[in-house]
């Protein structure tokens, strides 16, 4: 089946994750999103997706297709300099 899988990130706080210098001198690295799809087929959408910066309140979107099996799971790992790294189990086909 294929299946829209959406990741969504908030910046809950006031500030943005990298400041308008660290955006231009790019000594800060990016939020990373990484779709690790094991027997899934990747239809659309970029499998590494990054942030330059999420300003205070906002909330981005990271999209994928995946043609998947039912029962089938997916893992989303976000990497941030800034506050750690995060692995999401998603469920697909239930």
């Amino acid at each position: 089946s294929l299946v829209r899988v959406t990741v969504s990130l908030t910046n809950t706080g006031v500030l943005p994750t990298v400041n308008a210098i660290g955006r231009k001198t790019r000594r800060l690295a990016p939020t990373v999103i990484e779709l690790e799809a094991v027997s899934e087929r990747l239809v659309g959408g970029e499998r590494v997706q990054r942030f330059d910066s999420i300003a205070g309140g906002e909330t981005v979107y990271a999209e994928w297709l995946v043609v998947a099996g039912d029962g089938g799971g997916l893992t989303a790992r976000v990497r941030s300099p800034r506050f750690g790294d995060r692995e999401i189990g998603i469920e697909v086909g239930r």
